[in-house]
């Protein structure tokens, strides 16, 4: 549907992801997270690289020019532990237990087939047919 190639099956369940997750809030926060997510979600759909593990950590890093070294060592230092904490309370505040979720104005939306559903609901209050 989105023109992103897969390779199936891809490792599931992922036994790293709180490693993934930490690494990714921390770039959030430096700003190169985004491009973080979408290398490492590539190489985990794409190439069957579990996301958190090596090699997908550091070569994830590395094609958005970012030293895996540095950030592997502020992850192990606990430098997104208190990070990932704070934004977990948040989605757990907003009554969000899976992803993808959309929250917009207390309201929920949960699942990619309601992305438009989230869109219409912020752009006019209720939910619009188009």
């Amino acid at each position: 549907m989105y023109g992103i190639g897969m390779r199936v099956p891809a490792p599931y369940p992922v036994k790293q992801s709180i490693v993934a997750n930490q690494v990714a809030i921390l770039g959030l926060q430096e700003g190169w997270g985004v491009d973080f997510i979408r290398a490492a979600y590539r190489h985990w759909l794409q190439l069957g690289q579990e996301t958190g593990d090596e090699p997908n950590l550091s070569e994830s890093l590395n094609e958005i020019g970012q030293d895996p070294g540095r950030v592997l060592k502020l992850v192990g230092d606990g430098a997104a532990d208190k990070l990932l904490a704070e934004e977990t309370d948040r989605a757990r505040a907003l009554g969000i237990f899976g992803s993808p979720t959309f929250s917009v104005g207390g309201e929920l939306f949960w699942g990619d087939d309601r992305l438009e559903d989230a869109v219409s609901w912020y752009r006019h209050g209720r939910v619009v047919k188009q």
